[in-house]
C-alpha cells in the first residue's frame, strides 16, 4: 500500500497524534482516503468514524434499500467503501458502467480538484445518475466532497454531511 505523507508524516502517524491530543474520535475528511480506514483504525486507541458507516445510517434511516454510488474509481470499485455499506449496513449499491466509471472519476480530478465544473460535465453527471435510477437506485451516494456541484436532478446523500452530522452526535 502507498503510504501517504502529509506535512512529512503519514496518515497513521497523525491519527496517534490525534489520539496523543486527547481526540475522543478520528474522522477522515475524504472518502478515497477510508482506504486506509481498517489498518489506522487497528493502530489507534480511539473510534474511527467511518464515512460509509455514517453515509448508510442516514440511508438506512430514510428507509432506502438501493444506493447509486458516484466518487473515485477506487471509491466505486473498491471495497473499502462499496464492500462496507453491502457487507455491513445491507444496503444494495449500484456503480455506473466502466466507461461512465472512468468520466466520474477523470471529472473529479481534472475538473472538481481543480475547483471548477463544465457544464457539459454535470449534464454527462446528471445523465449517470439517471442511469443509476434505471437500476433501481433510491438516492445517489456522492461520494466527493464536491460532486454536490453536479447534482441538479437527483436528490444526493453526501458523505461529508452525513459524517459532520454523526460526528456532531
Amino acid at each position: 500500500m502507498t503510504k501517504v505523507k502529509i506535512c512529512g508524516l503519514s496518515e497513521i502517524e497523525h491519527a496517534l497524534a490525534a489520539c496523543a491530543a486527547g481526540a475522543d474520535f478520528l474522522v477522515l475528511c475524504t472518502n478515497t482516503m477510508h482506504k486506509t480506514a481498517d489498518e489506522i483504525a487497528k493502530q489507534i486507541s480511539i473510534p474511527l468514524l467511518h464515512i460509509a458507516d455514517a453515509t448508510a445510517q442516514r440511508i438506512n434511516d430514510s428507509g432506502l434499500t438501493k444506493v447509486g454510488l458516484l466518487g473515485t474509481r477506487f471509491t466505486m470499485e473498491d471495497d473499502f467503501y462499496r464492500g462496507r455499506l453491502v457487507d455491513r449496513h445491507s444496503l444494495l449499491v449500484v456503480v455506473p458502467e466502466e466507461n461512465d466509471r472512468q468520466i466520474v472519476h477523470q471529472v473529479i480530478y481534472d475538473e472538481l480538484c481543480l475547483g471548477r465544473i463544465e457544464s457539459a460535465s454535470k449534464e454527462k453527471y446528471a445523465q449517470i445518475m439517471k442511469e443509476l435510477v434505471s437500476k433501481g437506485a433510491e438516492a445517489s451516494s456522492l461520494s466527493v466532497n464536491w460532486l454536490t456541484a453536479t447534482a441538479t436532478r437527483v436528490a444526493p446523500a453526501t458523505t461529508s454531511r452525513n459524517t459532520c452530522q454523526s460526528a456532531a452526535g
